[in-house]
């Protein structure tokens, strides 16, 4: 009976620990030729590396699924336009998200065809971006019931406030 190589236990273990991208980063690694070996703590870093990355790849989009976005969108591609009352220094304010920092909700107000969605989806998606949770919410479907329509502090906020407005 053969027993098993130290690569076979060493990606059961990771496995099991449910480090799946872990697993292929060492399989990648395991297949390359040995000139192109790298050190220990090279291959160690690239592990934890592409392992860390897959995570918060996650949860960034569990976050942009959760915030219920209608559109991509995303404040780089945000046009500057006074006429609609959007300067730039607004938009590199918002986009800084320091607003969520102080605790504050977002309104945006305009007439129809303004871009109010797509600057609050571009915001929510910033929010994410920086590790937040936003919730997009038309007022058209709480018509009445003063709900922002852009939460960056979650949901269990959301409901605590819905339920005293």
């Amino acid at each position: 009976m053969l027993e098993p190589t130290i690569e076979k236990l060493t990606i059961e273990k990771l496995t099991s620990l449910r480090l799946g991208t872990m697993v292929a980063a060492l399989r990648e690694m395991l297949s390359q030729p040995p000139k192109q070996a790298l050190s220990f703590e090279e291959k160690h870093s690239l592990l934890v590396d592409r392992e860390w990355q897959e995570r918060e790849n996650r949860k960034l989009q569990k976050r942009l699924k959760d915030a219920k976005l209608t559109k991509k969108a995303s404040v780089e591609n945000l046009i500057a336009d006074p006429a609609r009352g959007l300067e730039r220094d607004t938009i590199r304010e918002l986009s800084s998200c320091r607003w969520i920092e102080h605790k504050h909700n977002l309104v945006i107000v305009g007439a129809t065809g303004t871009g109010k969605s797509y600057l609050a989806a571009a915001l929510a998606e910033q929010a994410g971006c920086r590790g937040y949770r936003a919730l997009l919410l038309r007022m058209k479907a709480h018509r009445g019931s003063r709900t922002p329509p852009l939460f960056a502090r979650g949901r269990e906020r959301l409901a605590a406030q819905h339920r005293h407005l």
